[in-house]
């Protein structure tokens, strides 16, 4: 177990090792179990080998480099644990109270299995060995503001265990056959009424991840698409199930959940072709909305009449059985920017004073940045229209916009001055100097 629970913590979750760390003190300090020896070499050589696999390969695939350039050591989970418990950066998703977990997690968790594990906890001393270290760990998270049910997901089986120690004992000690019956049938049919609500919970919840539905949506919006697709996905998108396991291998699609844009403009410059977002107000008016996808909003008990008005028809609507109404509303929007080459071209006008568009192998560039140096010395922006992605649609809407069909192509103020024979002409007469603000 040692070595199992060591592996999981290290490479796959965190909080998993936590748990373990509990286990292992309790079974020393208090219990007496495992020599201080056994649990160093055995853990401490799991822990290396961990340690050591699952940053370098993940090291290689995330590829961060660090400030000279080169790749840095990334270990996940150790990032993803000191970002949300260290720093408590997770409060920023919402903060719940501390006993939530208790009356609110486990019991839909675990359903019936919950008030028999507590009973069993009250009743063996066997079953409170074995849950104490869950109840710990329970409390430690439960100082976390922001809470989860997947950070104490590891603590269910133990529950569950002590809840079928209360069924079993309960059976062996029944001296009748009507008893034993009694009691087989109050479990099955517990066991019949927590499949139930799981089934229920489920159907519910297949409206609660609408950042996944919205990521398919836009895949199949997007796909006629010829130019390169950029996606970014705002938080709640990205925490209602539009994650990696979602996206697309496709050379021409990129996705992005950069945190740090502040104003709509951000979002211009960025590059971005598709928002999905939960607030489409904020961002300009060449974002046009394209889809939107609904997600729930509330669970609501059916009041009797209601209810019992469903069933007389539940024939023809099967759904009527469930005594609760779903209430699903918008949540997310898929914006398309349209006309992005030249929505960026614009932005890159209104920002830069002096823009070159050029392309790195045109001898007639290189010759306009010469002269642009000598009469600036570098304060411009040069866009390499070649290296881009979309450089024919950039192209082609510098043509509209300019009326230039060739590279070099210099805007001063967002008017075009022209090509490479144009500017030779302007810093032969004088007039360069004069033309260029050089303060982009």
């Amino acid at each position: 177990m040692i070595h199992d629970l060591v592996i999981a913590g290290i490479i796959f979750r965190f909080e998993a090792g936590i748990l373990l760390v509990i286990i292992v003190a309790l079974e020393w300090l208090v219990y007496r179990t495992l020599p201080f020896k056994f649990m160093v070499v055995h853990g401490l050589a799991s822990a290396l080998v961990s340690l050591a696999l699952t940053v370098s390969v993940d090291s290689y695939f995330w590829q961060r480099t660090n400030d000279d350039g080169g790749i840095s050591l990334l270990w996940p989970e150790g990032a993803v644990f000191y970002f949300n418990v260290i720093l408590n950066k997770s409060s920023e998703w919402g903060t719940l109270p501390f006993y939530v977990y208790f009356v609110s997690f486990l019991p839909r968790l675990l359903l019936i299995s919950y008030p028999l594990a507590w009973i069993a906890f009250i009743r063996d001393a066997r079953v409170r060995r074995i849950m104490i270290p869950s109840l710990i760990y329970i409390g430690l998270f439960s100082c976390v503001p922001h809470k989860e049910w997947r950070f104490i997901i590891y603590v269910l089986p133990i529950f569950t265990a002590a809840a079928a120690s209360l069924v079993g004992n309960a059976l062996s000690v029944a001296r009748t056959r009507s008893s034993k019956f009694m009691i087989a049938t109050l479990a099955a049919g517990g066991m019949l009424a927590s499949l139930g609500c799981s089934l229920l919970m489920l159907y519910v919840s297949m409206h609660n991840y609408p950042g996944g539905h919205a990521l398919r949506r836009l895949h199949q919006i997007a796909a006629a698409d010829s130019t390169p697709v950029s996606v970014h996905m705002d938080v709640p998108t990205a925490m209602s199930g539009a994650s990696r396991f979602g996206q697309v291998a496709h050379p021409q699609w990129s996705y992005h959940k950069n945190e740090s844009h502040i104003t709509p403009d951000d979002y211009i410059e960025a590059e971005y072709t598709y928002l999905i977002t939960s607030d489409p107000a904020f961002h300009h008016k060449q974002f046009q909305l394209v889809d939107q996808t609904w997600g729930l909003e509330a669970v609501k008990l059916k009041a009797p009449k209601v209810y019992l008005d469903n069933l007389k028809h539940s024939i023809n609507d099967p759904w009527g059985l469930l005594p609760v109404d779903i209430v699903i509303q918008p949540k997310l929007y898929t914006l398309k920017l349209m006309n992005p080459q030249t929505t960026w071209i614009q932005h890159t006008l209104r920002k830069h004073r002096v823009v070159l568009y050029s392309k790195t192998y045109c001898p007639y560039c290189r010759r306009a940045k010469q002269v642009l140096n000598r009469v600036c010395k570098g304060s411009y922006l040069v866009i390499e229209v070649d290296q881009r992605r979309d450089g024919l649609a950039l192209k082609q809407s510098l043509i509209d916009l300019t009326g230039r069909r060739t590279f070099p192509n210099l805007l001063v103020d967002g008017q075009t001055i022209g090509g490479s024979d144009e500017i030779l002409h302007l810093e032969k007469s004088g007039k360069l100097s004069e033309i260029l603000p050089c303060n982009p």
